[in-house]
């Protein structure tokens, strides 16, 4: 799931590189995760993620979604808490500019601003 977070902020322009440059990342504090069904090794899957709940100052949520195609089951579904972090320190801090406008931008449902 953090593999799939990752490769979705990249898509969004917010790689490990220009996160790195920033000294900023999004640092996981808590996670829910249920599962629902089983896969066999082998089973292709598909994992989906999106932004929920981002204050705009320090956290943001994400939900995800493990599918197994082929069935058309859910394996699995989670929510994970994020709080924004300076890479040198560890320590919790607000968001850059382009986190915001990267981050709330996508949480808003279609035809929202």
């Amino acid at each position: 799931m953090i593999d799939c977070a990752f490769a979705h902020s990249a898509s969004l322009g917010l790689d490990e590189e220009t996160c790195k440059k920033m000294a900023r990342g999004m640092a996981a504090i808590s996670f829910d995760v249920q599962l629902l069904s089983s896969a066999y090794e082998g089973d292709e899957l598909d994992v989906a993620t999106w932004i929920v709940d981002p204050d705009g100052r320090v956290r943001l949520g994400r939900q995800f979604q493990i599918l197994h195609p082929k069935s058309g089951r859910t394996l699995a579904r989670g929510h994970f808490k994020f709080v924004c972090t300076n890479l040198d320190t560890g320590k919790a801090v607000r968001m850059p500019q382009v986190f915001k406008e990267t981050y709330l931008m996508i949480s808003k449902p279609s035809g929202q601003g």
